[in-house]
């Protein structure tokens, strides 16, 4: 009898405890059913779990990171460069989220400004190759080829 309801009571206390994570943390809930599609590389399925989590004002940056790369492959990019917008005031050191709004900006031909926030990016100190390698490419798209030729060969280490 003892036994039977000592399973009882670690039963409901599983229970009690799982139900009660779902009802006061359901952010964290999305987060990581969010987390095992975008780790499947399932990112429409990603972005379902993860844009409530907005609502929820939840600003860990890796879910920043991961739903603006979720965007980015699936072609939202209006919402990718809010969500790296929202990623750069949480984070302004954070280089990588610099690079990727500029690639966004370039993929909505917004060139000027993906050009101008790498040339900030460069000019801070955060002389990165792959800042020097995306504002290449970007220079490139928009049809600035010396500018790209310039910028490759400084990646490359080559004077002028």
């Amino acid at each position: 009898m003892r036994r039977f309801l000592f399973i009882i009571f670690f039963v409901s206390v599983a229970f009690l405890t799982t139900t009660a994570y779902h009802v006061f943390k359901p952010q964290w809930i999305l987060f990581h059913k969010g987390e095992n599609h975008y780790l499947k590389k399932e990112y429409s399925k990603a972005i379902i779990y993860y844009e409530p989590l907005t609502n929820f004002d939840f600003k860990k940056p890796e879910f920043l990171r991961h739903l603006g790369i979720s965007y980015i492959v699936t072609g939202h990019y209006d919402k990718a460069s809010s969500v790296y917008e929202k990623l750069i005031k949480i984070q302004p050191e954070n280089q990588e989220a610099v690079i990727k709004l500029a690639y966004v900006y370039a993929e909505q031909g917004k060139f000027n400004t993906a050009i101008d926030l790498l040339n900030l990016l460069l000019e801070t100190g955060s002389d990165t190759r792959l800042a020097r390698i995306y504002l290449a490419r970007i220079l490139t798209w928009s049809g600035q080829f010396e500018d790209a030729i310039n910028e490759y060969r400084k990646v490359l280490g080559e004077k002028k």
